[in-house]
């Protein structure tokens, strides 16, 4: 005989697992803000790249431009 087990992620985790312990969901939630604030970060570098390279190009065409 087989059984289906049918709910959240957490509770299926919590049924084959046991409970998580409270220093265990601190590492996963503190894990969660660090790819936060590391996607934070990455869309900032990604803006700043973005901003540079439009500086390149309009530096490029202008050089164009006077030749």
């Amino acid at each position: 005989m087989s059984y289906a087990v049918i709910g959240s992620a957490e509770q299926i985790r919590e049924l084959l697992c046991g409970p998580q312990d409270h220093n265990e969901h601190c590492k996963g939630w503190r894990w969660h803000l660090y790819v936060q604030d590391d996607a934070k970060r990455w869309a900032s570098v990604e803006a700043e790249l973005r901003k540079m390279n439009a500086e390149r190009r309009a530096r490029e065409e202008y050089a164009e431009a006077a030749e």
